[in-house]
């Protein structure tokens, strides 16, 4: 199990594949090399998370950064870190950080 951990978590580590707007189980139980629902479990026990809050997280991460050193616009910072729509972008970020990305963007960026 800590093996298949840390395997999915170099995965998720790689920028290509964390930013792809059409990661999904299946891709990763496909790049692991096990079914969909072991891959799943992994994420359970080993992040104690499901797969799509881990993605959701690294995705607003990245976008943290972007917001306070990039002047790129929220919808293509959004779409950069992977968000397939700005509104899903904005949902998730606020979520994630009880801000919307341009109240984040005012807050922190220097």
């Amino acid at each position: 199990m800590i093996e298949l951990g840390k395997q999915l978590e170099s995965i998720l580590e790689d920028k290509e594949f964390l930013f792809d707007g059409d990661l999904n189980l299946s891709f990763i139980a496909n790049k692991i090399g096990i079914s969909s629902h072991s891959t799943s479990q992994v994420c359970n026990r080993y992040f104690g998370k499901s797969l799509i809050e881990i993605i959701q997280e690294k995705r607003i991460e990245h976008a943290k950064y972007a917001l306070k050193h990039s002047d790129e616009t929220i919808l293509r910072i959004g779409f950069e870190v992977g968000f397939n729509s700005k509104n899903s972008f904005i949902r998730v970020f606020k979520e994630l950080t009880q801000l919307t990305p341009s109240e984040y963007r005012k807050k922190y960026k220097p």
